[in-house]
């Protein structure tokens, strides 16, 4: 149960917090989570723009829901940081899941603010290229694991 909620907290600051190459560019959040790359859906459909055809005012509308996101996610993310600085697991437990589920109901609405500014093919491609990034983003889990499964078997 401990490791559970210092799980949720690290989740949240490799999902949001921005990579070094992207805080030295002025990037928020975002892609597949490299150097430089964004790791929120959002931030995937940004660098699929090209793949999906995008319009400028498609680009800049995803750039804006981004940065949105972005100052949205901050007090919440500067809380999750500040609880696990203190130390606190009991504080970390009973306050770091309802902050992880804030910031992911964050990123529900900012992704379904950018598929809206798509239609018909572009959309439907616009949602299978997210549900195969949300599969295949890395999670981590507990004992350092990579998520969404049971420890291996090793």
């Amino acid at each position: 149960m401990k490791n559970s909620a210092i799980a949720l907290l690290g989740v949240a600051l490799l999902l949001f917090a921005p990579t070094e190459g992207s805080a030295q560019r002025g990037e928020r959040g975002g892609g597949q989570g490299g150097p430089g790359q964004r790791v929120s859906a959002v931030g995937y459909l940004i660098d699929q723009a090209d793949a999906l055809d995008l319009s400028e005012a498609q680009r800049t509308g995803l750039q804006e829901i981004l940065d949105e996101l972005a100052v949205e996610s901050q007090p919440t993310l500067e809380a999750m940081n500040e609880l696990r600085q203190s130390g606190d697991r009991e504080a970390m437990r009973s306050q770091g899941r309802p902050m992880m589920e804030e910031l992911m109901g964050f990123e529900e609405d900012a992704l379904g603010r950018a598929l809206d500014l798509m239609e018909g093919d572009q959309r439907a491609a616009a949602e299978t290229m997210v549900e195969t990034f949300q599969a295949e983003r890395p999670r981590r889990g507990r004992r350092g694991g990579k998520g969404n499964g049971p420890p291996s078997q090793a």
